[in-house]
């Protein structure tokens, strides 16, 4: 009788810990979508309504119309002002998603437990145009959210877990050497296991009411032994781009501190040069992975002068933004930037595009982040699975060559670590 009274507690504790790790998940996941959401709907009103209420019309995405100079900077320069007012109630940094989760791994947490900062922060500099990705603010929602949520739970996980391991009813923690390995086991769990639930939540409810994060899929590659020789001026050009991406992110740092305090007049100077970029170039606004399918069908159109400029230009439009006040993201508009190059050395070669992207793509992201398999499989998300060879090999090579330290950037390695 008393192993079956242990066996129902562990079996209780159990449904118990699933059931609030599910919880925690299923807000987590729903906050996360409710950004995603949320931005969508901001920069429909925002871009296309508004201007179809004042007779500017909307996005033509076959010839590849840009909103007029005075809408842009009309709109950018509300956008400086809101950001500023923003950032001097409640300065909360949008960090970049890689530094979300070495936090979380740290520390097992992330920010105060506060949400709407996170959110509110995040979502501003996207709804204005800022040419930056949404998965830094979204993983700042996500990161904010699952420490307020799961941080109450952690005492009763730790105790679900000990009556796992005893089968002795629930308790409060005692203070022990023990018990304090169990909370730190308990938050492990949590956060894990709620981070899985709530990227179902967050993909299941973006399927249901068609709003999320959704990247488009190149087509396969077809090439040809003749498009080998183009392998290496892909990468080049991806080096290249990468390079000045550093190179900007450095710039564009010295550019922030030097305005200082003088928040409101950062915002605004970087209002105006995206407003003169967007104007001069088309794709120069948002984050580039919602009309990149858009470019691919009218690359030929564009041609690959136009190409190159509108990926150069967005290797320094985007490191502006992030590090002078419109912070987001920089890895969807690295993959903008990536796959436009291929696609220009493929339209001026007749080699294959895909092909092309993968080289370029995955030298760029690599000479970034220097990680050359998170490079290979961030590009996956719009690449086909076929590339991820190109792409590690391209990423590899890349890591491997080095920046002058005035860019700042992480140092090349001899033999870079995946």
């Amino acid at each position: 009788m008393h192993g079956l009274r242990r066996t129902v507690r562990r079996i209780g504790a159990c449904v118990l810990l699933a059931a609030m790790t599910i919880w925690t998940g299923a807000i987590v996941g729903a906050l996360g979508w409710l950004f995603s959401a949320a931005m969508e709907l901001a920069i429909r009103l925002i871009w296309r309504e508004l201007p179809m209420r004042l007779g500017l019309g909307g996005i033509r995405e076959a010839s590849m119309a840009q909103w007029p100079f005075w809408f842009t900077l009309t709109v950018t320069v509300a956008g400086a002002v809101a950001l500023a007012v923003n950032e001097r109630r409640d300065p909360v940094t949008v960090t970049p998603i890689m530094g979300v989760i070495a936090r979380v791994r740290k520390t097992g947490a992330y920010g105060d437990g506060r949400v709407l900062p996170y959110f509110t922060s995040a979502l501003l500099p996207l709804a204005f145009g800022s040419a930056v990705g949404p998965e830094a603010g979204l993983a700042n929602v996500i990161g904010s959210s699952g420490t307020r949520f799961g941080r109450a739970l952690h005492g009763v996980a730790a105790a679900c877990l000990r009556t796992v391991r005893t089968g002795e009813p629930l308790h409060a923690r005692d203070g022990s050497k023990a018990d304090a390995d169990l909370q730190g086991l308990a938050r492990k769990v949590i956060n894990r296991c709620a981070a899985v639930c709530g990227i179902i939540v967050f993909f299941g409810l973006g399927r249901l009411a068609g709003a999320g994060l959704a990247l488009p899929r190149l087509g396969h590659i077809q090439w040809n032994p003749a498009d080998a020789a183009w392998a290496i001026p892909a990468m080049a050009e991806g080096v290249a781009a990468g390079a000045l991406f550093v190179g900007m992110t450095r710039l564009a740092k010295l550019l922030g501190e030097h305005f200082g305090d003088h928040i409101l007049l950062r915002n605004l100077f970087t209002a105006l040069a995206l407003s003169i970029v967007a104007t001069v170039l088309p794709f120069m606004l948002f984050s580039g992975e919602s009309s990149l399918d858009v470019l691919v069908r009218h690359a030929a159109e564009a041609g690959p002068v136009m190409l190159v400029a509108i990926a150069v230009a967005r290797c320094i439009i985007t490191p502006l933004c992030i590090n002078a006040g419109w912070r987001g993201g920089q890895f969807f508009p690295m993959i903008f930037s990536g796959v436009v190059l291929g696609y220009a050395l493929g339209g001026a070669t007749g080699a294959d595009p895909v092909f092309c992207a993968a080289f370029s793509s995955g030298a760029l992201i690599a000479m970034v982040i220097r990680r050359p398999l998170t490079a290979a499989m961030i590009m996956l998300l719009v690449m086909p699975v076929a590339s991820f060879p190109i792409l590690l090999v391209s990423a590899y090579l890349a890591s491997m060559i080095p920046l002058p330290r005035a860019f700042g950037g992480v140092p090349a390695r001899n033999f870079p670590s995946f």
